[in-house]
């Protein structure tokens, strides 16, 4: 498993990112690994964020990416209302301009209960070479003033209402969609 991690960094420093899962029993050092791995990680200048997920939070979606800003922001647990406040404030000043590039590329997303990929009030974004499968909306959704975006090469397949749908003050002529397939969806292909 050490050669599979160390290989799968590798690649991440070429730019060929990767997802490791590890699987055990408990107590057959799992957390150990892992630690050993983002401390490798680090050595080599890598940002690391760490979340933690556990079975008892599973019905709270985002609670582990909630917790993350709360840690890098700095905001304790016991932390008055006030004491967010300026904290969050703090963090929200040190990210870079709301309007950064965003990649979405190469991913699957299958059976989620709303769309599979949205972009919502997005600007200057790709997204490009996606899956989007079986999902209760649209597979891919652009909505609420996103300009400037690139839409292509995606595969948009058996989704319950619309393969792609460009809606809520969307311009179509400030983003770019070509060659995208849509088959199979319930409403518009």
């Amino acid at each position: 498993m050490v050669e599979e991690l160390s290989r799968a960094w590798s690649a991440a420093l070429e730019g060929h990112g990767t997802a490791v899962c590890l699987v055990g029993d408990s107590g057959i050092g799992k957390s150990r690994l892992a630690r050993a791995a983002l401390e490798s990680a680090a050595r080599d200048g890598a940002v690391v964020l760490e979340i933690d997920c556990t079975p008892s939070t599973g019905n709270t979606p985002l609670l582990p990416v909630g917790v993350l800003l709360r840690r890098l922001a700095g905001i304790e647990a016991g932390a008055s209302e006030a004491e967010r406040a300026t904290a969050a404030a703090s963090f929200l000043s040190r990210l870079p301009a709301a309007n950064v590039n965003l990649l979405i590329e190469k991913n699957h997303v299958r059976s989620s209960s709303f769309d599979g990929i949205r972009l919502n009030q997005t600007d200057n974004s790709m997204v490009r070479g996606n899956k989007s499968e079986g999902n209760d909306r649209d597979g891919i959704r652009l909505q609420n003033d996103s300009d400037l975006n690139t839409i292509s090469n995606n595969l948009s397949r058996d989704n319950g209402r619309d393969g792609m749908r460009v809606d809520g003050g969307v311009q179509s002529d400030t983003n770019t969609i070509e060659q995208n397939s849509m088959l199979g969806n319930a409403e518009h292909d």
